[in-house]
């Protein structure tokens, strides 16, 4: 019986040290800052050696170890189950094989020449060093890709699931097509004279200033951020309305095909590209089109912003649709201090009875709507008013530049030009009840109407 015990126990000790030697596969970890961190940070370690068996079955998911100077990042390919790694900023000039399921890799920073092949399951992939001149490949579930400061003159076949591509500050010139799964190409600050043609459909951020680019192929309709200053871009597409973040600035551009509401100011007072147009179009661009009968351009940019804030289903970028309901029915306009200095477009509001439009920087004023009754002109740079539609029975226009004042209307009732530059009252209508006219050059007041219950000269 003792001898059968004996046995037993040397064969359970035996069978126990086997167990162990299986369990413990230890592999030295030969980069001491390495060795260090994962020393400090994981169970599976000690010293410097790593047990791999363990290592492979550890559920630690992330490693961040930026700028810690590590040189050699042996070891990391036993951690199976890591799911994101972040080296930027250290000393590789490699990568070893990286876990298997690895989904984020961010190694930016490090002197690495050569990107190795990649695990597909990335997705995620930020790298980028003057240094860096190639890229093996670029993993097939890539989503994301971030490179900046890179000495790349290629890239690799793209994969179809990739919707963030960013190359900045490089010096490429040749990019490859991109899928049509694609929403954001960042491409500022690299050396690009054409971009792919044609754009992916799906494009929604279109960025590439301070490159060398010349012309654009059509812009998606999906667009909604189109940054391209500082190009040689002379001729551009048609702007899709959809944009609503825009800088082109920088391009010898002397004219544009159309105008959107995303634009500034500045670009919105470009001209519009016509045909056989030396001056403003000495490039030869193409002519813009209104795609629309009823179409009109309106010509004051301050007005077209307004208009797009107030009326955006009547307009596209500066052109206003003349047969949209919205205009057609308005009766009331207020646009008291926009700067507006030309108010072409007005006469289309066939319903509108007010208009209050002082404060602005109009000289002259447009064919007024027919039934319009009250015009509050007032503050403004007019020198002359002699169109006037028969209906108005209340006009104020003091405060501008008028020498004179003519055909003013059967119907009025209340009219005020005070501080003004006129000399001659102007014939006043019998139905006028209401008059003020201080500040001008009049030496006789003349006759005034017998209807006349307030004057003010």
């Amino acid at each position: 019986m003792k001898k059968i015990l004996s046995k037993t126990i040397l064969l359970l000790a035996f069978l126990g040290l086997s167990f162990h030697s299986v369990q413990a596969q230890y592999v030295t970890i030969p980069d001491a800052n390495f060795a260090n961190w994962l020393d400090t940070h994981y169970p599976f370690m000690n010293g410097n050696q790593m047990d791999t068996v363990w290592a492979n079955v550890y559920n630690g998911s992330n490693m961040n170890i930026p700028n810690l100077g590590i040189s050699n990042l042996f070891g990391v390919q036993y951690i199976t189950n890591l799911n994101s790694l972040n080296v930027n900023y250290n000393l590789l000039t490699t990568l070893p094989p990286l876990p298997p399921n690895l989904t984020y890799l961010h190694c930016k920073g490090n002197p690495i020449s050569v990107l190795p092949t990649l695990p597909n399951s990335i997705t995620n992939l930020s790298c980028g060093s003057l240094q860096l001149t190639q890229i093996s490949n670029l993993p097939s579930n890539l989503t994301t890709f971030y490179c900046e400061y890179a000495s790349l003159s290629s890239l690799p076949q793209l994969p179809a699931s990739i919707t963030s591509f960013t190359l900045n500050f490089g010096s490429i010139s040749t990019l490859p097509s991109f899928p049509n799964s694609l929403l954001v190409l960042d491409l500022s600050y690299e050396s690009i004279t054409t971009l792919p043609n044609p754009l992916p459909t799906s494009l929604q951020h279109l960025i590439f200033p301070n490159n060398s680019v010349t012309t654009l192929p059509p812009l998606p309709n999906s667009l909604i951020v189109l940054s391209a200053a500082y190009n040689q871009i002379t001729c551009f597409p048609t702007f899709p309305n959809t944009i609503n973040n825009m800088v082109i600035v920088g391009n010898p551009f002397t004219c544009l095909p159309n105008h959107i509401p995303a634009m500034d100011a500045a670009t919105l007072a470009m001209p519009l590209c016509q045909t056989n147009d030396v001056i403003n179009n000495p490039n030869n661009c193409p002519a813009a089109t209104l795609n629309c009968n009823t179409c009109v351009i309106i010509p004051d940019p301050n007005f077209v912003n307004w208009l797009n804030i107030n009326y955006p289903s009547c307009m596209n970028g500066n052109l206003m649709d003349t047969a949209c309901a919205d205009i057609i029915n308005e009766t009331q306009i207020y646009l008291n201090g926009l700067s507006i200095a030309d108010l072409s477009g007005i006469q289309y509001f066939d319903s509108l009875w007010y208009l209050d439009c002082d404060n602005n920087q109009l000289s002259s004023l447009p064919v007024l709507p027919s039934l319009l009754q009250s015009l509050n002109c007032s503050y403004n740079l007019i020198t002359s008013i002699n169109n006037l539609p028969p209906s108005l029975n209340f006009l104020n226009c003091s405060f501008n530049l008028l020498t004179d004042l003519q055909n003013i209307p059967s119907t009025m009732k209340s009219l005020g030009f005070d501080y003004n530059q006129i000399s001659i009252m102007p014939a006043l209508p019998n139905s006028l009840t209401t008059l003020g006219c201080a500040g001008n050059q009049l030496l006789n007041l003349g006759s005034m109407p017998d209807s006349l219950t307030y004057l003010n000269c």
